[in-house]
């Protein structure tokens, strides 16, 4: 049974997404993961439903679509069947006209078995300059060896050199670990994007759907939750030194405006994510999946909205 929440969408917005999730099936293991206890489903059944979902006509007000895992290309396309209806989604979004097609990936897997022979494809259909390819980096918890860093970095070096004209997106969390190594000086958001020629975004930790709430969750992902102070200071480091954007940093409006999701085995989704900051289907949650500081239940976004009235940036 599929959870509907419905809000209007903004058809006068430039870019207006829809998102779907395929599988959660992913063996990365990162600490935070908000999937963490949530079971796997059937890909061929996932495959067909969104296959079907794309031909209602709520599909054609949208110029942008996503497609969310789990990890699709780190042995996840062994079967043919699944392989040919995971290629088949692409063709259908290259018949509907999409200008931007985003494609998550967490790229900690020998990319040369089945993410560049997908990008070869792309390229050979003429899709592949449409294409986002939408991964993550994260100071703590996601990388458990100095090995799987190096494979990230690799990788993201080797398809810019493959794919000259492919974009890659990351996407990072602002966690207490990657506040402190900003404040530090052990990392740079602009070298960083410089490095691996891609843009980084940002977002909220959160306790997930394993964790009752963020309290609970902090117990066993230290330096994951931020102080407020720190994340101010965060702020002021970053925006002097032009490495932030106040209009954009956590801004809803780089998430997708609907997903169609999955949740405890169950096809749920969320409509105007970007109007509020709560996806609709977390109701139904036994937890609360809390977002932002360890020590105040002020939001991240109303603290940016506040730093950018203060430098005059609204």
């Amino acid at each position: 049974m599929e959870e509907v929440c419905e809000c209007m969408l903004d058809l006068d917005s430039p870019n207006r997404f829809i998102q779907y999730e395929l599988w959660k099936d992913c063996r990365n293991g990162c600490k935070f993961c908000f999937n963490k206890g949530q079971p796997d489903v059937d890909k061929i059944e996932s495959l067909n439903y969104v296959m079907t979902k794309l031909q209602d006509k709520e599909v054609d007000l949208y110029n942008e679509i996503g497609f969310i895992g789990g990890e699709f290309f780190d042995n996840q396309l062994e079967n043919d069947m699944v392989r040919k209806m995971f290629y088949d989604l692409f063709m259908v979004c290259k018949e509907k006209g999409f200008e931007k097609i985003y494609v998550t990936s967490s790229l900690l897997f020998d990319v040369n078995t089945y993410l560049i022979p997908f990008l070869n494809y792309l390229r050979d259909i003429n899709l592949l300059e449409k294409i986002l390819l939408c991964t993550s980096w994260d100071s703590w918890g996601r990388f458990h060896t100095k090995e799987q860093l190096e494979l990230w970095e690799n990788n993201v070096l080797l398809l810019h050199e493959l794919y000259p004209t492919l974009k890659i997106h990351t996407e990072t969390i602002v966690t207490q670990a990657f506040i402190n190594d900003v404040l530090e000086d052990r990392f740079s958001i602009k070298r960083f994007s410089e490095r691996f020629n891609t843009r980084m975004d940002f977002i909220e930790p959160g306790s997930g759907f394993y964790y009752f709430d963020k309290k609970e969750c902090a117990k066993e992902l230290t330096n994951f939750f931020p102080t407020k102070e720190s994340f101010l200071k965060f702020l002021m480091k970053v925006y002097k030194n032009g490495e932030i954007e106040l209009q954009t940093f956590l801004s809803p409006n780089i998430r997708s405006d609907v997903i169609y999701n999955i949740l405890d085995g169950k096809r749920v989704s969320a409509h105007g994510r970007r109007k509020s900051s709560n996806d609709c289907f977390w109701k139904e949650l036994k937890v609360k999946y809390e977002r932002g500081f360890l020590d105040s239940d002020m939001k991240m976004t109303d603290v940016v909205k506040e730093f950018a009235n203060m430098v005059g940036e609204q």
